[in-house]
């Protein structure tokens, strides 16, 4: 998996996408976990509280945190450019690059592959599909907390597995936009742009 900027919010979101009738619900706890994912120097760290998910990566030396809200499926990406603190809403269905996310609801829990085992945690491995196509797998323990995927994230392969999980209460200003973010909304319909937005 391909580590730069320009591609890696994939490790546990994969991007907003229409449900399916058999898509996994969301989380059902609290939690914080660290997940290993292929082309990584650094575990990424993924943390959800009430439907929203944050994600943190360091990628080329740059401290990256996307916010997922999994109801709207609106993706919120907080980022220093230049000295200057962007929060960056991105249209529905972006993919936004440099972070890796695995959205929950391309996880159809109709077509059960097995059972296995992460961190001593049960877990239900189920097909991870967009728009019908098959992306490969996700394993969800009895929490819908996903606990390992090996699927196909903004084109390209990807493998990720929790090394750490800790299902307690998370800081609600963590999944918040830090008031000294400035604003910014991207309109639906742009070209890709290099750095931010992966294209579609």
């Amino acid at each position: 998996m391909h580590t730069g900027i320009g591609r890696i919010l994939g490790a546990l979101v994969l991007s907003a996408a229409t449900a399916t009738a058999g898509a996994a619900p969301i989380p059902r706890a609290d939690y914080t976990a660290l997940m290993r994912i292929d082309g990584l120097a650094q575990p990424v760290r993924v943390s959800h509280r009430q439907g929203i998910v944050r994600t943190e990566a360091t990628v080329q030396g740059r401290q990256l945190v996307g916010l997922l809200d999994l109801r709207s499926g609106a993706i919120t990406v907080l980022g220093a450019e230049g000295g200057l603190k962007l929060a960056t809403t991105l249209p529905p269905g972006s993919m936004p690059q440099g972070l890796p996310v695995l959205d929950v609801r391309r996880v159809d829990t109709s077509d059960v592959l097995g059972r296995a085992s992460v961190l001593g945690r049960d877990c239900t491995v189920y097909r991870v599909r967009e728009r019908g196509r098959d992306l490969g797998t996700a394993c969800l323990d009895r929490l819908d907390i996903p606990l390992a995927f090996d699927a196909v994230v903004d084109g390209r392969r990807a493998r990720g597995e929790a090394i750490s999980l800790a299902t307690t209460a998370q800081a609600p200003a963590l999944f918040e936009v830090p008031s000294d973010y400035q604003p910014l909304r991207l309109p639906a319909g742009l070209p890709a742009i290099p750095g931010l937005t992966a294209p579609r």
